[in-house]
Order: C-alpha cells, then sequence, then structure tokens
C-alpha cells in the first residue's frame, strides 16, 4: 500500500511538473521514486520539488495581479470566494491580456496558488517525525509480511505483526488525507486547462 502510495504521488508531483513546465515556460526536473532509498528522504524530495513548483506559479500569480484592476485582484485573492467566480476572474483576465500570456496560464497560476499546493499537499514536517515507517526503504516495502514485520520491529512474533500493522496504518492515517487531495487538485488542474483549449479551438 504504501509503496504503491508513493508511487502515485510521484506521478502526481511530476504531472504538476509538466504543467508548470509547460505554462511557464520553466525546466523543473522530474521526481523520481528511488527504491533503495527511504521514504522519509523521497518524502523531502517531494517537498523540495513541489516548492520549487509552487514558486514559479506564485511568482506568475502575483505578477497578474499586480496588472489587475483592484476589484479583480480583491475576487481572486479572497479565499471564499466560489469557483465559479474565479474561473470569471481568469476568463477576463485572459480576454485582457491575450497575446501576452499562454492561453490556460492564468488560469494554472490561480488554481495551484489558490487551493494551497504546497500546504495541502505533505503534511507539516513535525507530524512526520515519529513515523518510524518513513525510515524503510522502498524494497523494504515490496518485502513479504514477514519481512516488513521483521524491518519495522526487528521480530516475527504475533505481537510484532500486530505493532507493525499499527505502525502503517498510522502512517497512512498521516500521509492519505494530503495525498488524496493533492490528486485531486491536479487532475482539477488539468481538466479545466483541457477545458479551457477546447474552449479556444
Amino acid at each position: 500500500m504504501l509503496y504503491m502510495f508513493n508511487v502515485t504521488y510521484t506521478k502526481t508531483v511530476n504531472k504538476a511538473q509538466d504543467i508548470v513546465n509547460q505554462h511557464f515556460n520553466a525546466d523543473i526536473p522530474l521526481l523520481s521514486f528511488d527504491r533503495d532509498q527511504s521514504l522519509r528522504e523521497h518524502v523531502s524530495q517531494v517537498r523540495e520539488t513541489l516548492g520549487t513548483i509552487y514558486q514559479k506559479a506564485e511568482l506568475m500569480h502575483n505578477d497578474l495581479l499586480s496588472q489587475l484592476e483592484p476589484s479583480m485582484s480583491a475576487k481572486i485573492e479572497d479565499s471564499n470566494v466560489q469557483m465559479e467566480v474565479e474561473m470569471e476572474v481568469v476568463n477576463e483576465l485572459q480576454k485582457t491580456y491575450t497575446g501576452l500570456l499562454g492561453e490556460s496560464t492564468p488560469l494554472v497560476a490561480v488554481l495551484l496558488v489558490k487551493k494551497g499546493m504546497v500546504e495541502s499537499a505533505l503534511p507539516h514536517p513535525a507530524r512526520l517525525q515519529d513515523l518510524t515507517v518513513l525510515d524503510l526503504c522502498g524494497n523494504d516495502l515490496l518485502q513479504s509480511t514477514e519481512g516488513v514485520c521483521k524491518a519495522l520491529t526487528g521480530g516475527e512474533s504475533e505481537s510484532d505483526y500486530d505493532r507493525a500493522a499499527q505502525l502503517v496504518w498510522e502512517t497512512a492515517e498521516v500521509l492519505w488525507p494530503h495525498f488524496h487531495g493533492y490528486v485531486e487538485l491536479i487532475d482539477e488542474v488539468q481538466a479545466c486547462i483541457r477545458g479551457e483549449e477546447s474552449l479556444d479551438e
């Protein structure tokens, strides 16, 4: 479960990387999941890559806000504004600056920044400190149940199995809500981009 979690998370981060590279003329390298490194190291790399992606989006977002009328800028910055209103503002922005920006660039910038891409994508580092499962590497997770239990607890007794299962469950509980929300966010951004591009055809 946790192995596939990391594989899927890597793919989702790379979707965001591809979106930003395409629309912001960036050159952020692809993220890879090395089975020989610990999950903790991988999570750290994910956080670093997300930070780079967010910086690119935030720069464009702030630049766009500086070019807007105050009323339009306020609508985008208002966290309580509904998605439909955000899209109306973005569409107006694209009409105003046609030829100066990529077709979906304003949309991508607004969505990635407004939806809290980095804040929502991973738990706060403090919540991960005591998760011993993250010290395992990808190859450890591909072992048999017995192998994973021994890697986590050092033993293979019934109580060791119970403890190992609890450790894995606790880790999944911390990571899953963020993972699920992040996958939905990137899928939403991609869907909005496709919708905008189909309207322009």
